[in-house]
């Protein structure tokens, strides 16, 4: 702003010649001082056409009319960024990403997943209006890696709202499971968030995990019901055969009982079942966020 106004100043100089004229007379009492006053604004003078051709032969009078003539520009652009995600620092002629918004929206999500969602549209991270599950489902997914807590985005996926249930199967749908195996399709799925302790819910995300895996691998299962089924029973197995609290655990023979006639009345293949089983007691389904609890 300081080299702003000081080639404001130079160019009022250059267009107006009038303004380098020398001081009117001093009083009659000043004489005394009037001749090195004289010399000063001679010098004041010949500094201001020194610099002014100066300016002239460097092309820098011209590129600050260019300047002045983008302004108009430049101030209309600024106007235009949506003031949601910016800030103006004091001082400052350019506008910031604010990166404290998304923060503040984020630690409502996490006291309160409703709240933060209301947070970011406020803010305009969300602009559908009415909110879009897909837009919804979108940010949260691009941003899951961001700090959103994982047990708060299991239970907002797995709520019985209308509204929620649509951001799941949106979200759901927004990974890909094209050929790979249930059991790692399924870890992969249960990384990015924890599933929730009601039942209903897991059902619900199960049901539609079991959808989005159908839909990658048509040849797998007869329809998506049997890989509902599957998916729940895994997680059953996984909790059976790992928690502490549970001293009995299921045999092999009576996960395989347990998953007769799923596959559209038909039996899937024991082999598939059985290294299902030693799969999941070899190696637990382990949340992320489960070592730190």
């Amino acid at each position: 702003e300081d080299l702003a106004d000081m080639l404001e100043s130079i160019f009022a100089l250059t267009n107006n010649p009038g303004a380098r004229s020398p001081p009117p007379a001093l009083h009659p009492a000043q004489d005394n001082d009037s001749a090195p006053r004289r010399r000063e604004a001679s010098i004041c003078g010949s500094n201001v056409n020194s610099a002014n051709s100066l300016f002239e032969s460097t092309g820098t009078v011209s590129r600050y009319r260019r300047w002045q003539s983008r302004k108009p520009q430049q101030q209309l652009l600024l106007q235009q960024q949506p003031r949601s995600h910016y800030s103006i620092d004091e001082g400052s002629r350019y506008r910031r990403p604010n990166t404290n918004l998304f923060s503040f929206g984020l630690r409502m999500f996490n006291l309160k997943p409703r709240v933060g969602i209301e947070q970011w549209q406020s803010d305009g991270f969300l602009k559908s209006s009415p909110l879009s599950p897909l837009e919804v489902a979108y940010f949260l997914f691009v941003n899951v890696s961001s700090g959103i807590d994982k047990k708060q985005l299991g239970e907002y996926l797995g709520s019985d709202e209308p509204f929620n249930v649509e951001v799941l199967h949106r979200f759901v749908q927004l990974m890909d499971f094209t050929a790979i195996e249930f059991v790692a399709a399924l870890r992969k799925f249960l990384q990015v968030f924890r599933l929730p302790g009601e039942a209903q819910k897991i059902d619900r995300i199960m049901m539609a995990f079991a959808r989005r895996y159908s839909d990658n691998n048509p040849k797998m299962f007869a329809s998506s019901d049997t890989a509902h089924v599957l998916a729940y029973s895994v997680i059953m197995l996984n909790t059976d055969l790992h928690s502490a609290q549970i001293k009995r655990r299921m045999t092999k023979q009576e996960f395989i009982d347990n998953n007769q006639g799923i596959n559209n009345e038909e039996d899937l293949p024991r082999e598939m079942l059985e290294d299902i089983y030693d799969e999941i007691a070899a190696n637990e389904i382990i949340l992320v966020d489960d070592h730190r609890c």
